[in-house]
């Protein structure tokens, strides 16, 4: 069975609890990743993930 090399990120946005945020990251890298379910945007760092 083949492992996916995507890590997948969950968002930390207290009390939403989505297992799997969606990749965005474009061409400006303004913005990495979106929860779907809270509606939050995220950029990575070296300490995790911050709301934006």
């Amino acid at each position: 069975m083949a492992q996916s090399s995507q890590e997948e990120r969950s968002c930390p946005v207290e009390g939403c609890d989505n297992p799997e945020l969606d990749e965005i990251s474009d061409m400006d890298d303004q913005f990495d990743w979106f929860c779907h379910w809270c509606g939050n945007m995220f950029v990575e760092n070296e300490g995790g993930l911050d709301v934006q």
